[in-house]
């Protein structure tokens, strides 16, 4: 028996304020993707600058 390897896509979009167009801008770029790929969303802040960033992961056996 062999695994074959795991391969991840991973498309990401840092930006300093989330708003509609930047979430229409995501699902956009991921449209054609499975609906099972995980959707993460984190923000931090660095000395007062926030950052979010958006991180959509598909992963699959090749």
């Amino acid at each position: 028996m062999s695994t074959k390897p795991v391969v991840s896509t991973t498309a990401t979009m840092n930006v300093s304020r989330l708003t509609l167009d930047v979430l229409e801008q995501f699902v956009a770029a991921t449209r054609d993707w499975p609906r099972d790929a995980v959707v993460s969303i984190t923000q931090s802040s660095y000395r007062n600058e926030s950052n979010t960033c958006i991180t959509a992961t598909l992963s699959g056996a090749t």
